[in-house]
């Protein structure tokens, strides 16, 4: 752990990788140059498992601008798993009476499908790392229509104001 640091090197080099993720997303470091305040060369810098680069990440601003850019916050996502976060899409919601009911039964229906995983993988009395896969993932849409279902509430609680 380099000096200064609060971190394992792991934590930081996670960083390094998505941000190579990211980079590749908007279609390497010329593209991402294009859409952002850095140059190529920068960009590639910020990416780079070069002993030289340890210390050179992405300015926020940057990080900002190609998450936008891509719709992939694959950075953003890393930096919340090493805070103990989870980073879940706020999910649109519409203002109409029958909304509710439809984002209430979606819920309801993602969140089943989340035990009806867990039940799956367990049946052979063991988890082996592809239904842990499996099971996230159903976890992961569950959690994004609960948070849909959170928004409508306060919605529909605010129309009546």
């Amino acid at each position: 752990m380099s000096r200064g640091r609060q971190l394992p090197d792991r934590d930081y080099q996670a960083l390094f990788a998505a941000t190579r993720q990211l980079v590749t997303a908007a279609g390497g470091p010329v593209a991402a140059a294009a859409i952002t305040r850095g140059d190529h060369q920068s960009i590639s810098r910020y990416g780079s498992a070069h002993p030289d680069n340890a210390d050179r990440f992405m300015p926020i601003d940057v990080l900002a601008d190609l998450e936008s850019e891509c719709e992939q916050p694959v950075l953003t996502k890393e930096l919340a798993r090493l805070s103990g976060h989870l980073l879940v899409p706020v999910p649109r919601v519409v203002r109409s009476g029958t909304a509710l009911g439809a984002v209430t039964a979606s819920a309801l229906k993602e969140t089943s499908e989340v035990f009806v995983a867990l039940a799956d993988g367990l049946g052979d009395g063991r988890l082996c790392a592809a239904d842990a896969a499996h099971i996230g993932r159903e976890i992961d849409e569950a959690l994004a229509k609960l948070a849909a279902l959170k928004l409508q509430v306060n919605a529909e609680a605010e129309s009546e104001v």
